[in-house]
């Protein structure tokens, strides 16, 4: 399950991340949000989000939302988050392959970080 600090770490490297969270306090319902910074006074303080929705307290882009109230928040499905990114994939066979005949292939699959 991932943690605020995986979080940050990411967003530190340049990754929005996906959450799904509570919409709001009340945990009503479910909301998606993308966290794209973070505001450190010693520790965390803030985490910078972008939501899409069109109304409400923690709807717009780059809405600063207090520490507690997003670890509340991220309680809806365990923490859930989504990280994507560019990944490179290297293939490799013998240069010397017969028709009709069996040959090993190798695959690196490598994210992109």
């Amino acid at each position: 399950m991932p943690d605020v600090n995986s979080l940050v770490d990411l967003i530190g490297d340049g990754y929005p991340i996906l959450v799904l969270q509570h919409y709001d306090e009340s945990h009503n319902s479910g909301h998606f949000r993308v966290v794209i910074g973070y505001v450190k006074n010693g520790g965390i303080s803030q985490l910078i989000v972008h939501d899409p929705w069109y109304s409400g307290y923690y709807a717009g882009p780059n809405v600063y939302i207090d520490y507690n109230i997003f670890v509340d928040l991220w309680t809806r499905y365990s923490n859930w988050a989504l990280f994507i990114c560019p990944w490179e994939i290297t293939v490799s066979c013998s240069s010397l392959v017969v028709i009709n005949s069996t040959f090993t292939m190798s695959a690196n699959v490598e994210y992109i970080r």
